[in-house]
C-alpha cells in the first residue's frame, strides 16, 4: 500500500453571511409585489411608476445576471482553514501530529465523496449562491481502542482521488478496521465475485499488524 497524504480542513463555526439568495429572492419578490399593485399604488398618470420600473429593472437585472453566472462558476467560501496532513502508511495514520498505530484502532469510517471543483448534479436554476465545491467535505473517523474518537476532515482535489483510499480500505477490512459491507460500499462493489472475494480478507489478516 502506497503511501497516501491530504490536507486537513479546519471549519470554523458558521457566523451570518449575506448570500447572493438573500439579496434576490426579496427583489424578485418585490417585483411580483409591484407587478400586481404597482398601478394601485402611484397614478396612472403619473411617471413615478415609469421612474420606479426602469429603477428595479436597472437593479435587479444585472443583479440577477451576475449572480446567476457566479453561482456556476465560482467556488463556495471555503469557511475554514488547512492545517497539517493527514497521512495514512502501511503501519500507521497521522493526522496533524498525532499518529495512531493500527493496534491502537479498534475501527475506521470515512466519506470521501468530495472532490474541488464538483458542481452539483441537479439544475441549480433558482439559486444564486455560489454551487461549485471546495472539496472538503471528506472526512476520516477513528475509534480507539479505548473507546475515543478522532475525526478529521481533509479535501480532495480530483474525482479520481477516493481511489486511492481503495488499498488503505483493502488493508483494514484485512485487519477488521472496516467490515466487508461498509468497505463494498465505499469502494462501489456490488458484484457477487468481488463481494465474495472481499469477504474472505478478515481471515487472511486475523492477528497481523
Amino acid at each position: 500500500m502506497e503511501d497516501l497524504q491530504v490536507k486537513v480542513f479546519e471549519p470554523k463555526e458558521e457566523s451570518f453571511k449575506i448570500t447572493p439568495n438573500m439579496i434576490m429572492y426579496p427583489l424578485i419578490a418585490i417585483g411580483i409585489i409591484g407587478y400586481f399593485t404597482l398601478d394601485e399604488l402611484v397614478d396612472p398618470e403619473s411617471d413615478l411608476g415609469d421612474t420606479l420600473l426602469l429603477t428595479y429593472i436597472f437593479i435587479t437585472l444585472p443583479a440577477y445576471l451576475f449572480f446567476q453566472i457566479t453561482s456556476t462558476h465560482s467556488t463556495k467560501a471555503l469557511n475554514g482553514t488547512f492545517n497539517g496532513y493527514l497521512s495514512i502508511t502501511n503501519k500507521e495514520i497521522t493526522i496533524q501530529k498525532d499518529t495512531y498505530t493500527w493496534a491502537e484502532i479498534q475501527e475506521i469510517d470515512f466519506s470521501f465523496n468530495d472532490y474541488f471543483g464538483e458542481k452539483p448534479t441537479i439544475p441549480t436554476t433558482g439559486n444564486f449562491n455560489r454551487t461549485i465545491s471546495q472539496g472538503v467535505n471528506n472526512f476520516i473517523k477513528l475509534t480507539l481502542q479505548q473507546g475515543e474518537t478522532r475525526q478529521a476532515y481533509f479535501r480532495q482535489v480530483a474525482k479520481g482521488d477516493r481511489k486511492k483510499f481503495y488499498p488503505f480500505i483493502i488493508n483494514m477490512i484485512k485487519l477488521g478496521k472496516i467490515s466487508v459491507s461498509r468497505g463494498a460500499e465505499l469502494m462501489g462493489i456490488t458484484n457477487k465475485h468481488e463481494l465474495e472475494e472481499l469477504s474472505k480478507l478478515p481471515e487472511l489478516g486475523k492477528f497481523v499488524y
